[in-house]
Protein backbone atom coordinates (compact mmCIF):
# COMPACT_ATOMS: atom_id res chain seq x y z
CA UNK A 1 0.00 0.00 0.00
CA UNK A 2 1.27 3.70 -0.37
CA UNK A 3 1.86 5.81 1.75
CA UNK A 4 -0.70 8.53 0.49
CA UNK A 5 -2.93 4.80 0.79
CA UNK A 6 -1.69 4.59 4.44
CA UNK A 7 -3.17 7.84 5.36
CA UNK A 8 -6.46 7.56 4.21
CA UNK A 9 -7.10 3.73 6.17
CA UNK A 10 -5.30 5.91 9.32
CA UNK A 11 -7.81 8.61 8.76
CA UNK A 12 -11.23 6.45 8.31
CA UNK A 13 -9.85 4.05 11.19
CA UNK A 14 -9.82 7.82 13.17
CA UNK A 15 -13.00 8.39 11.97
CA UNK A 16 -15.12 5.27 12.92
CA UNK A 17 -13.32 5.83 16.52
CA UNK A 18 -14.27 9.31 16.38
CA UNK A 19 -18.32 8.11 16.22
CA UNK A 20 -20.10 8.23 19.25
CA UNK A 21 -22.16 4.97 20.21
CA UNK A 22 -25.59 5.84 19.72
CA UNK A 23 -28.11 4.55 22.80
CA UNK A 24 -30.09 1.57 21.86
CA UNK A 25 -33.38 2.08 21.55
CA UNK A 26 -35.55 -0.22 23.76
CA UNK A 27 -39.41 -1.16 24.83
CA UNK A 28 -40.95 -2.69 27.98
CA UNK A 29 -44.61 -3.67 27.30
CA UNK A 30 -47.41 -5.00 29.94
CA UNK A 31 -50.30 -6.12 28.17
CA UNK A 32 -52.81 -7.51 31.08
CA UNK A 33 -51.67 -11.31 29.87
CA UNK A 34 -50.34 -11.88 33.20
CA UNK A 35 -49.15 -10.16 36.25
CA UNK A 36 -45.97 -7.09 35.07
CA UNK A 37 -43.46 -9.07 37.23
CA UNK A 38 -43.83 -11.86 34.68
CA UNK A 39 -43.67 -9.77 31.81
CA UNK A 40 -39.72 -7.91 32.85
CA UNK A 41 -41.02 -5.55 35.75
CA UNK A 42 -39.99 -5.43 39.03
CA UNK A 43 -43.18 -5.53 41.56
CA UNK A 44 -42.36 -3.62 44.77
CA UNK A 45 -44.62 -4.02 48.20
CA UNK A 46 -44.97 -2.03 51.33
CA UNK A 47 -47.61 -2.61 53.93
CA UNK A 48 -48.14 -5.98 52.59
CA UNK A 49 -49.36 -5.23 49.13
CA UNK A 50 -52.69 -4.25 47.64
CA UNK A 51 -55.23 -6.89 47.03
CA UNK A 52 -54.99 -7.76 43.49
CA UNK A 53 -57.11 -9.62 40.31
CA UNK A 54 -56.65 -9.95 36.71
CA UNK A 55 -59.56 -10.64 34.91
CA UNK A 56 -59.97 -9.93 31.02
CA UNK A 57 -56.75 -8.45 30.24
CA UNK A 58 -57.54 -5.61 33.35
CA UNK A 59 -54.99 -5.55 36.44
CA UNK A 60 -57.22 -4.17 39.54
CA UNK A 61 -54.97 -2.75 42.22
CA UNK A 62 -56.89 -2.33 45.78
CA UNK A 63 -55.53 -0.82 48.55
CA UNK A 64 -58.08 0.32 50.73
CA UNK A 65 -57.34 -1.91 53.24
CA UNK A 66 -54.67 0.40 54.38
CA UNK A 67 -53.51 3.66 53.68
CA UNK A 68 -49.73 1.57 54.99
CA UNK A 69 -50.21 -0.33 51.27
CA UNK A 70 -48.65 -0.14 48.32
CA UNK A 71 -47.91 -1.78 45.40
CA UNK A 72 -45.81 -0.43 41.84
CA UNK A 73 -44.11 -2.01 39.54
CA UNK A 74 -40.13 -0.48 38.36
CA UNK A 75 -37.83 -1.22 35.79
CA UNK A 76 -34.42 0.26 35.34
CA UNK A 77 -33.52 1.66 32.02
CA UNK A 78 -31.30 4.09 30.61
CA UNK A 79 -33.82 7.33 29.51
CA UNK A 80 -30.37 9.00 28.17
CA UNK A 81 -31.69 10.00 24.68
CA UNK A 82 -29.62 10.59 21.25
CA UNK A 83 -30.83 13.07 19.16
CA UNK A 84 -33.51 11.67 16.76
CA UNK A 85 -34.88 9.34 19.66
CA UNK A 86 -37.75 10.20 21.68
CA UNK A 87 -39.34 8.53 24.75
CA UNK A 88 -42.23 7.23 25.20
CA UNK A 89 -44.48 6.30 27.91
CA UNK A 90 -48.30 4.75 27.12
CA UNK A 91 -50.75 3.65 29.59
CA UNK A 92 -54.61 2.94 29.99
CA UNK A 93 -56.25 3.44 33.51
CA UNK A 94 -59.42 4.05 35.39
CA UNK A 95 -59.26 5.97 39.01
CA UNK A 96 -62.54 4.26 40.50
CA UNK A 97 -61.82 5.41 44.30
CA UNK A 98 -59.01 7.72 45.80
CA UNK A 99 -58.87 8.14 49.56
CA UNK A 100 -56.39 10.33 50.86
CA UNK A 101 -54.41 13.42 48.75
CA UNK A 102 -53.68 11.17 45.73
CA UNK A 103 -52.66 7.84 44.63
CA UNK A 104 -52.36 5.80 42.20
CA UNK A 105 -49.36 7.16 40.36
CA UNK A 106 -46.59 7.02 37.49
CA UNK A 107 -43.29 8.65 37.35
CA UNK A 108 -40.01 8.23 35.56
CA UNK A 109 -36.70 9.55 36.40
CA UNK A 110 -33.72 10.09 33.80
CA UNK A 111 -30.36 10.24 35.63
CA UNK A 112 -28.90 13.53 34.73
CA UNK A 113 -32.06 15.33 33.37
CA UNK A 114 -35.32 15.25 36.03
CA UNK A 115 -38.06 13.81 37.25
CA UNK A 116 -41.62 13.87 36.57
CA UNK A 117 -44.45 12.23 39.10
CA UNK A 118 -47.98 12.30 37.67
CA UNK A 119 -50.24 11.38 40.96
CA UNK A 120 -54.03 10.62 40.37
CA UNK A 121 -57.57 11.83 42.14
CA UNK A 122 -60.83 10.35 40.99
CA UNK A 123 -60.81 13.21 38.35
CA UNK A 124 -57.41 14.66 37.90
CA UNK A 125 -53.62 14.52 37.44
CA UNK A 126 -51.07 16.20 39.74
CA UNK A 127 -47.86 16.67 38.11
CA UNK A 128 -46.24 16.57 41.83
CA UNK A 129 -43.41 18.65 41.40
CA UNK A 130 -45.03 21.34 39.17
CA UNK A 131 -47.82 21.87 41.45
CA UNK A 132 -49.95 21.53 38.28
CA UNK A 133 -53.51 19.97 37.78
CA UNK A 134 -54.69 18.17 34.46
CA UNK A 135 -58.43 17.08 34.94
CA UNK A 136 -59.67 14.43 33.20
CA UNK A 137 -63.34 12.87 32.94
CA UNK A 138 -63.91 10.22 36.00
CA UNK A 139 -65.00 6.70 36.31
CA UNK A 140 -64.12 5.90 32.79
CA UNK A 141 -61.03 4.36 31.21
CA UNK A 142 -58.60 6.84 29.81
CA UNK A 143 -55.66 6.39 27.20
CA UNK A 144 -52.91 8.29 28.18
CA UNK A 145 -49.56 8.96 26.56
CA UNK A 146 -46.20 10.79 27.32
CA UNK A 147 -43.04 11.89 24.63
CA UNK A 148 -40.10 13.63 25.00
CA UNK A 149 -37.41 14.30 22.68
CA UNK A 150 -34.86 15.78 25.23
CA UNK A 151 -35.98 14.11 28.85
CA UNK A 152 -36.00 17.78 29.95
CA UNK A 153 -39.93 18.80 28.79
CA UNK A 154 -42.93 16.51 28.12
CA UNK A 155 -46.18 16.46 25.93
CA UNK A 156 -48.95 14.94 27.99
CA UNK A 157 -52.22 13.41 25.44
CA UNK A 158 -55.78 12.10 27.17
CA UNK A 159 -57.47 9.98 24.93
CA UNK A 160 -55.10 11.42 21.70
CA UNK A 161 -56.02 14.49 23.11
CA UNK A 162 -52.93 17.22 23.82
CA UNK A 163 -53.85 17.83 27.65
CA UNK A 164 -50.59 19.35 28.97
CA UNK A 165 -47.05 20.50 28.01
CA UNK A 166 -44.67 20.28 31.28
CA UNK A 167 -40.91 19.72 32.20
CA UNK A 168 -39.34 17.63 33.93
CA UNK A 169 -37.37 18.68 37.26
CA UNK A 170 -34.12 18.09 38.36
CA UNK A 171 -33.63 14.77 40.68
CA UNK A 172 -30.51 12.83 41.67
CA UNK A 173 -31.11 9.20 41.65
CA UNK A 174 -30.39 6.29 38.71
CA UNK A 175 -32.98 6.49 35.83
CA UNK A 176 -35.97 4.72 36.36
CA UNK A 177 -39.74 3.93 35.67
CA UNK A 178 -42.65 3.29 38.16
CA UNK A 179 -46.32 2.84 37.81
CA UNK A 180 -49.10 1.63 40.13
CA UNK A 181 -50.21 1.93 43.63
CA UNK A 182 -47.30 4.45 44.29
CA UNK A 183 -47.76 6.10 47.81
CA UNK A 184 -48.60 5.40 51.72
CA UNK A 185 -50.38 7.51 53.26
CA UNK A 186 -53.38 7.15 50.72
CA UNK A 187 -54.89 4.63 48.92
CA UNK A 188 -56.95 3.85 45.73
CA UNK A 189 -58.80 1.46 43.50
CA UNK A 190 -57.43 1.24 40.20
CA UNK A 191 -58.15 -0.92 36.96
CA UNK A 192 -54.52 -0.89 34.50
CA UNK A 193 -55.13 -2.25 31.16
CA UNK A 194 -51.31 -1.67 29.95
CA UNK A 195 -48.27 0.20 30.31
CA UNK A 196 -45.83 0.29 27.72
CA UNK A 197 -42.31 2.61 28.00
CA UNK A 198 -39.04 2.42 25.89
CA UNK A 199 -36.71 4.93 23.66
CA UNK A 200 -37.59 4.73 20.06
CA UNK A 201 -35.91 5.33 17.33
CA UNK A 202 -37.85 8.86 15.82
CA UNK A 203 -40.97 10.79 17.39
CA UNK A 204 -43.85 8.45 16.57
CA UNK A 205 -45.50 11.48 14.27
CA UNK A 206 -48.15 9.56 13.14
CA UNK A 207 -49.59 9.86 16.30
CA UNK A 208 -48.96 13.95 16.73
CA UNK A 209 -50.90 14.31 13.19
CA UNK A 210 -52.77 17.93 13.12
CA UNK A 211 -51.15 18.16 17.06
CA UNK A 212 -48.90 21.19 16.58
CA UNK A 213 -51.50 22.97 14.96
CA UNK A 214 -53.84 23.00 18.14
CA UNK A 215 -51.29 22.50 21.20
CA UNK A 216 -51.08 26.12 21.86
CA UNK A 217 -54.98 26.93 21.83
CA UNK A 218 -55.88 23.55 23.42
CA UNK A 219 -53.34 23.91 26.33
CA UNK A 220 -54.48 27.39 26.85
CA UNK A 221 -57.53 26.30 27.06
CA UNK A 222 -56.72 23.47 29.52
CA UNK A 223 -54.78 25.73 31.53
CA UNK A 224 -57.24 27.87 32.11
CA UNK A 225 -59.29 25.27 33.27
CA UNK A 226 -56.60 23.55 35.55
CA UNK A 227 -56.27 27.36 37.36
CA UNK A 228 -60.23 26.83 38.72
CA UNK A 229 -59.81 23.43 39.23
CA UNK A 230 -57.31 23.89 41.29
CA UNK A 231 -59.05 26.67 43.27
CA UNK A 232 -61.84 24.48 43.37
CA UNK A 233 -59.46 21.63 44.84
CA UNK A 234 -58.50 23.83 47.64
CA UNK A 235 -61.75 22.54 49.34
CA UNK A 236 -60.05 19.39 49.32
CA UNK A 237 -58.54 17.75 51.94
CA UNK A 238 -54.95 18.15 52.54
CA UNK A 239 -53.06 14.97 51.97
CA UNK A 240 -51.17 13.34 54.49
CA UNK A 241 -48.36 12.69 51.16
CA UNK A 242 -46.32 9.53 51.71
CA UNK A 243 -44.51 8.18 54.70
CA UNK A 244 -41.78 6.47 53.31
CA UNK A 245 -38.84 8.75 53.39
CA UNK A 246 -37.15 9.53 50.45
CA UNK A 247 -37.28 13.05 48.88
CA UNK A 248 -39.11 15.56 50.60
CA UNK A 249 -40.61 18.70 48.54
CA UNK A 250 -41.88 21.67 49.54
CA UNK A 251 -44.86 22.65 47.04
CA UNK A 252 -47.31 25.79 47.37
CA UNK A 253 -50.53 23.88 48.58
CA UNK A 254 -49.37 20.32 50.05
CA UNK A 255 -46.42 21.76 52.71
CA UNK A 256 -43.72 18.84 53.30
CA UNK A 257 -45.08 16.43 50.92
CA UNK A 258 -42.61 13.30 51.03
CA UNK A 259 -42.60 11.33 48.10
CA UNK A 260 -41.15 7.42 47.99
CA UNK A 261 -41.09 6.10 44.85
CA UNK A 262 -37.34 6.13 44.67
CA UNK A 263 -34.52 4.89 46.20
CA UNK A 264 -32.41 1.94 47.42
Amino acid sequence: MTRAGWRLALLAGVGLLAVPVRAEPWWLAWEGETWPEDSGWLRTTYGGGDERSLHDGVMTLDGRASIDSSDFYRTYHSLSLDPGQTFVMEWRLRVLAVSGFADPGVSALSEGNGVVFLWYTENSIYSMLEGEWVPFVPGVFHDYWLMSTDMRNYTLLIDSQPAYQGQFVSSGGPSEVDWGDVTQGASSLSDWDYFRVGIVPEAPTGLLVGFVGLVGTVLRSRREGMICDRQTRGEQPKGRGVNRPRVTCSLPDQEDLTCGLFGP
